[in-house]
């Protein structure tokens, strides 16, 4: 196994479950989860589980790292205009989200 095959299986596992967790609720609350409509926490969900499929699909990888690499961003930006600091797993995909853009094959 790659380790671009590696990082893949990591940000898929990781947006089916938080994708999931917007609908299910079984992780630790984020804390600027109550300051966000509910139908947009819904619409972040499906599209966080879209993409757990469709970044095996090589004409779509780099689409959707960067779109969830921009999201990440915004809610790490979020999180500390409010003063809240639980940002690590924005920071944690958001890298993923960088490595499976880079443009060399291997580290």
């Amino acid at each position: 196994m790659t380790f671009d095959k590696i990082i893949t299986a990591v940000f898929s596992l990781l947006m089916f479950m938080i994708g999931v967790d917007k609908f299910m609720a079984f992780l630790t609350p984020c804390n600027i989860m109550a300051s966000i409509p509910t139908t947009l926490w819904h619409i972040i969900g499906v599209l966080q589980i879209a993409a757990a499929f469709l970044i095996w699909l090589p004409r779509f990888r780099k689409i959707v790292a960067g779109f969830f690499l921009c999201l990440m961003i915004y809610f790490i930006v979020r999180h500390l205009m409010e003063g809240t600091y639980d940002i690590g797993g924005a920071v944690f995909l958001g890298l993923i989200c960088g490595l499976l853009l880079r443009n060399g094959k291997t580290i």
